[in-house]
């Protein structure tokens, strides 16, 4: 079994739940990733759902996959302030419902168009590169990834409901 790994530091995580929920599950997503905005709205109520009943401590990583399709992701990403997590959370369900918009920009209208629509200002530059270390170490390649309760679960077979 793999180990993981994680700082759950404010710099670069949002937290939500217990530390006694009786699981632990970290979610790795970018924001222009398709796959990471399909999973997280088909999941998202059922995921904080768990979350407020105390079954999840929920670790959110947001990660700028060095991928062109992601790049735009990888910018909003930044903008992300990680002492906020509840304006984060809004933020995250915002930008991956109006995701097609995020990726046809092109990068230099990413930062403004943030600002616009949702009046946000580039938070934590420093958060991509921590995150980036972390996934390195712990050799993830796909998004989204979902470790629960130390262990990589594979985002098609992963039944949330089950925890």
């Amino acid at each position: 079994m793999t180990q993981y790994i994680w700082k759950f530091q404010e710099l670069n995580t949002l937290n939500y739940g217990s530390a006694h929920a009786t699981h632990d599950v970290t979610l790795i997503i970018n924001l222009g990733c398709p796959d990471s905005r399909a999973w997280y709205l088909k999941n998202e109520p059922l995921l904080f759902g768990k979350v407020a009943n105390g079954n999840i401590q929920l670790h959110i990583k947001l990660w700028d996959k060095p991928v062109d399709d992601l790049k735009n992701g990888g910018i909003a990403d930044q903008y992300i302030d990680y002492h906020q997590p509840q304006q984060a959370r809004d933020l995250i369900h915002n930008i991956f419902t109006d995701q097609a918009k995020l990726n046809q920009l092109s990068p230099a209208q990413v930062g403004p168009y943030l600002t616009q629509t949702y009046g946000l200002t580039q938070a934590n530059a420093s958060a991509s590169k921590l995150t980036a270390n972390e996934v390195a170490s712990a050799r993830i390649t796909n998004l989204p990834s979902i470790i629960v309760d130390n262990q990589f679960q594979p985002e098609e077979s992963f039944d949330l409901s089950a925890l």
